[in-house]
């Protein structure tokens, strides 16, 4: 081989792994981004859950004074 044959083989060698790089990095920057998006999805959705257990233990809690207030009701002769 000449020595501007080699000279060209690496320079294209240096450039596809170049692109190779960039390819992989935009890669990786959207895989975080779904990661970023799906965590946020998660929190979102603990979040509704932990605000209507909350609703509901407040539903319960009313329920069972009025049962307490109608049972002492119903003792009293």
């Amino acid at each position: 081989m000449k020595c501007d044959d080699l000279n060209k083989l690496v320079l294209w060698t240096l450039v596809i792994s170049i692109i190779s790089d960039v390819i992989f990095l935009f890669i990786e920057i959207m895989n975080q981004r779904c990661d970023a998006k799906t965590e946020k999805e998660k929190t979102e959705k603990e979040r509704l859950v932990n605000h209507e257990l909350a609703e509901l233990r407040s539903q319960i809690s009313t329920l069972q004074q009025q049962l307490s207030a109608l049972t002492s009701l119903s003792n009293t002769p």
